[in-house]
């Protein structure tokens, strides 16, 4: 779609698409493709752009309306919408289906300049250099991908610190260098809701202080979810009254929370399965020359990030990642902060689990008048929230879903627990057993 000086807008029939799933027309008008629900008004541009080549209004009308109901067929497509990652046009899903991109990222050109202010905040968020080229090198995988239009596996990014620190600034630095557009995956993820077409568009899926789920099964969902959308070869899209496209968005995850150990329960949890596919990394305070505390500074801040990005993307592009964090899939390992680890490790159930074991054997004795002991999972739990055991109320709490002893238990026998581990396989037996001793 085009404006020839100053006439009336106008557009030709390669122009034109149609959409079947509700009988709507997508027109190029330049920067995006614009909704038209009537056949007559798709026509009229055209017979506009013929009667400016001097055809006259009857034989422009017949050429128009051929056109018109020949791109109905030709210009059929089964899907309209933005997709991370691809440019404005027509592409094909994984399974052949002609979908339309509505949309182009707004994706920073790499140009000559300086941008004090993106990276005084970055210096200022990780003024260790180890954290800083940790992010530097996620962000310049994403910045990539995003401009080539093909998906990279990386890590999940996950930013904690004290709150008011500048995380969510952070975070705005991220989201308009990867293209400037975001959504949040957490109810799509965590099954509230099962459409996710809302995650389709946006290069960043972010969580910025969101209250994720403490719930550990709800958290093991949710890293499933992130592993099978950032790893996988291509990703279901759900559309509500809408048929399922199969696609690659090209995404980025980024996590923005306090770092106290109850807020650090949004994240996935951390452990063998998933410790190479989450960067955990610590942030140091932001402090501005701008006073954002009016409308006035916090638009001066933002025209200043704009202005700065496509330096930014220059260095991006240049930046070099050592060689002992190169990543041959995701481009750069995955790290997690000691500090922010330890907080996590006193949160996990397990741990809970051990706290419990701990408190019961030292507080009742005559319940474990028999240690060294070999238990099952189930005889544990019984010990545990045993009528006036001093643990009863809380392991009730702990212990909420049918196995959940066993699976603790087994986890801490795994981790080399010094009182819990895990008896010989009875082939006999229809349940794991635990040898217990005194900690």
């Amino acid at each position: 779609m085009s404006e020839v000086n100053d006439l009336p807008i106008s557009w030709t029939a390669s122009d034109v698409y149609f959409y079947g799933a509700n009988g709507k027309f997508q027109v190029n008008s330049g920067q995006y493709f614009r909704t038209i629900s009537k056949r007559a008004t798709v026509v009229s541009g055209i017979v506009r752009r013929y009667t400016q080549q001097g055809y006259d209004q009857k034989e422009a009308k017949e050429l128009a309306s051929y056109e018109v109901e020949q791109r109905e067929i030709d210009g059929h497509v089964e899907w309209v919408g933005e997709i991370a990652g691809h440019k404005k046009g027509v592409i094909h899903s994984i399974d052949g289906k002609p979908l339309l991109i509505t949309s182009s990222p707004s994706l920073p050109v790499p140009a000559v300049g300086a941008c004090p202010t993106i990276l005084g905040i970055i210096r200022q968020a990780f003024p260790d250099n180890h954290q800083r080229t940790i992010f530097m090198g996620w962000m310049k995988g994403g910045y990539l991908a995003v401009k080539n239009g093909v998906h990279q596996p990386a890590p999940l990014l996950a930013v904690a610190g004290k709150p008011n620190e500048g995380k969510s600034l952070l975070a705005y630095v991220v989201k308009l260098t990867l293209g400037g557009r975001s959504a949040n995956p957490l109810t799509a993820w965590s099954k509230v809701l099962p459409w996710n077409d809302h995650l389709v568009g946006s290069e960043l899926l972010l969580l910025d202080d969101c209250q994720g789920s403490t719930d550990h099964r709800s958290r093991m969902e949710f890293s499933a979810h992130f592993k099978s959308s950032i790893y996988s070869e291509a990703v279901e899209m759900n559309k509500r009254n809408h048929s399922s496209i199969t696609i690659r968005p090209v995404w980025r995850v980024m996590i923005c929370t306090n770092d106290n150990p109850e807020n650090l329960l949004v994240l996935p949890p951390i452990n063998s399965d998933n410790s190479d596919k989450i960067s955990l990394l610590k942030i140091s305070k932001i402090e501005l020359d701008i006073d954002t505390s009016t409308p006035e500074g916090k638009i001066q801040l933002q025209r200043e990030i704009k202005s700065e990005l496509g330096a930014f993307a220059a260095i991006l592009e240049s930046f070099i990642i050592p060689d002992d964090l190169k990543d041959s899939r995701s481009g750069t390992k995955a790290w997690q902060h000691p500090d922010l680890l330890e907080k996590i490790e006193s949160t996990k159930p397990e741990t809970k689990l051990a706290e419990l074991l701990t408190t019961s054997i030292r507080g009742r004795s005559d319940l474990w008048s028999d240690l060294p002991c070999t238990l099952t999972a189930t005889e544990i739990e019984s010990r545990l929230t045993q009528h006036q055991a001093p643990t009863a109320d809380q392991a009730r709490k702990l212990l909420t879903w049918t196995a959940a002893c066993g699976a603790y238990l087994a986890r801490l026998a795994d981790s080399g627990c010094e009182f819990v581990s895990k008896a010989e396989a009875d082939k006999h037996a229809k349940m794991n057993r635990y040898h217990i001793r005194k900690p």
